[in-house]
């Protein structure tokens, strides 16, 4: 959604990316998370209840999540250490 802020937790921010699921504005909203353990980028969508996402490395099974709340980030791609 326009406007809307990204705080993250237990992750580092690297390069902006404003993406949508889908065209226009009833796209699912997701972020990317490159796992560095795994060499992979993540798409990790937007529980139905807007607050947050929750991610997992594919590769060791490490889980982080990132909160949707005003004074955070406008990252939408963000790079995870395992």
């Amino acid at each position: 959604m326009p406007g809307q802020r990204y705080r993250q937790t237990q992750s580092t921010p690297v390069n902006p990316a404003l993406t949508t699921d889908g065209p226009g504005p009833k796209g699912r909203p997701f972020i990317g998370v490159y796992f560095q353990c795994a060499n992979r980028y993540v798409r990790v969508h937007r529980h139905v209840d807007g607050s947050s996402y929750a991610a997992r490395c594919p590769s060791c099974g490490k889980s982080m999540t990132f909160l949707v709340a005003d004074g955070g980030t406008d990252q939408r791609m963000f790079r995870a250490s395992c």
